[in-house]
């Protein structure tokens, strides 16, 4: 069921590219700006597919800031800081370190609620989003007393 998981978003693409309702080669690939948050959408949402999305008992932190910062960094764009490209790629690196600490996690609760804190800074850094950092810190309480999954 889990590669259902992975196959499934490039299958709805494939046909929306296949029946042009989207065109591929539009996308602006060569944009440092769009790179980065390509890169963040991906990896939460192999992150997300790989079943990360279902362990741990409060996901709400995560949701929140992912809210605030794709509504600000893709709508908004009120707090979203532009440049400094390097903080952002280093953002995408916390989100993926973040990410594995909480899939491999292996029963370790430091790694387990690490892996939550990283996921929120990667994400709002990612992002560009200072919003997003703002909502991030108070996920800091709600990660530092987040119990192992059952």
């Amino acid at each position: 069921m889990k590669v259902v998981r992975y196959i499934l978003p490039i299958a709805v693409l494939a046909v929306l590219a296949l029946t042009g309702l989207i065109d591929i080669s539009s996308l602006p690939l060569h944009n440092p700006d769009f790179q980065v948050s390509l890169a963040v959408v991906l990896v939460y949402l192999f992150w997300s597919a790989s079943g990360g999305g279902e362990h741990g008992a409060d996901r709400t932190a995560l949701y929140a800031v992912l809210l605030v910062s794709a509504v600000d960094s893709f709508l908004l764009r009120a707090t979203v800081f532009s440049g400094l490209f390097p903080l952002r790629w280093a953002g995408v690196g916390l989100l993926v370190a973040g990410s594995v600490a909480r899939l491999a996690h292996r029963g370790n609760v430091r790694r387990f609620r690490t892996g939550r804190i990283l996921q929120l800074f990667g994400l709002s850094l990612g992002l560009a989003s200072i919003a997003g950092l703002v909502v991030a810190v108070p996920g800091l309480v709600m990660a530092a007393r987040e119990d192992l999954p059952e």
